[in-house]
């Protein structure tokens, strides 16, 4: 009984977060910009933790969150994309410093996860180890490619696609990391790095959308509820068939899961075309999002070492608050380090 107590809290709390000073603005000029993507960004990192849930803590309500909590990996993708593919437009002489200044924005909260994690280890007893310092996550391996991918074709081979928009290149880079995907999703029952096949398409979803924001904008214009409600029921017709097969090899588990992800994120920017969303809560949980998702499975790690005998509600809601909490001080650690680092490369 506690914990359905505690799941319906943190289910009104996702929608008091998401929802909460939400406004409507017919002109749609704030669809996915930066305060209404951090704050989609805040309402999925908080789904994220709760698929990952270690099974002996979860629940009913958890378990239909969490099964399309990989929605929120994919429209992490995607915005990572969007930033790129907008900021190359703004600016295309940034592709020349694109390393210096993706990599520590990656690597240094990174890092300091890394050393949480190798603390929370030892203080469980389970000794030090250098390989958890240095550790790479899985799905930041999978951005790291696909930001290569973006890089090599932006820098090099667009001087051959001649293309006053980059139209071209965006294409190449779409291709080649679909191509990648399915190439990974092949290898499936060979190596374990295959973990975001249908998600990476998110990559694709954020440079499509660069292309077509106008667009979807200027369609949802007229008879914008109706749209919005029937891309509604039509993910959910698609996430009820989702449920049913995914188990279903390559059908269920991978072109099934990117139709839902894609229908899904469409209907939430149809519902942003007019919908401004954005406050204090959403924006600061989606300024946390990156580091939320590197720390959640330690703090679930040492929850399960000391407290044991947690019920399932308490399980979870103590996660999400104690990893909020410190990855609030270690985004503060990042930025002051990353703030260094910039004035050392000015010089």
């Amino acid at each position: 009984m506690i914990t359905y107590a505690i799941m319906a809290l943190i289910m009104l709390f996702l929608a008091f977060e998401l929802l909460y000073k939400a406004k409507y603005k017919s002109d749609g000029t704030h669809l996915f910009d930066k305060q209404n993507s951090n704050a989609m960004r805040g309402f999925w990192c908080l789904i994220v933790i709760l698929v990952h849930i270690p099974t002996a803590y979860q629940n009913r309500i958890q378990d239909m969150l969490g099964s399309f909590a990989y929605i929120g990996v994919t429209f992490f993708f995607m915005t990572s994309a969007y930033g790129l593919r907008l900021g190359i437009e703004k600016n295309p002489d940034s592709i020349k410093c694109f390393w210096r200044k993706r990599l520590p924005r990656l690597l240094i909260p990174m890092v300091l996860v890394n050393v949480v994690s190798m603390v929370f280890s030892l203080v469980e007893g389970k000794g030090l180890s250098i390989t958890t310092l240095i550790h790479i996550n899985g799905w930041v391996q999978w951005l790291m490619v696909c930001y290569v991918i973006f890089w090599t074709v932006k820098r090099f081979i667009k001087l051959i696609l001649t293309s006053n928009r980059g139209g071209y290149s965006d294409i190449l880079v779409c291709v080649l990391i679909i191509v990648f995907s399915v190439t990974m999703y092949a290898q499936k029952k060979r190596i374990i790095w295959n973990t975001w096949c249908p998600e990476v398409f998110g990559f694709v979803w954020g440079i499509v959308f660069f292309h077509v924001r106008s667009w979807l904008s200027a369609w949802t214009d007229k008879k914008w509820l109706p749209k919005c409600v029937f891309f509604c029921i039509l993910a959910g017709i698609v996430g009820i068939a989702y449920l049913k097969f995914k188990s279903v090899i390559f059908f269920g588990d991978y072109l099934l899961k990117i139709l839902l992800s894609v229908l899904i994120i469409t209907f939430m920017l149809a519902v942003n075309s007019r919908i401004a969303i954005g406050n204090k809560v959403n924006l600061f949980l989606g300024s946390l999002s990156y580091e939320v998702y590197l720390l959640h499975g330690s703090v679930f790690g040492l929850l399960v070492a000391f407290m044991p005998e947690l019920g399932s509600g308490v399980f979870i809601g103590l996660s999400i608050l104690i990893t909020v909490g410190i990855s609030w001080v270690l985004q503060i650690a990042a930025r002051h380090i990353i703030n260094v680092v910039k004035i050392g490369n000015q010089r």
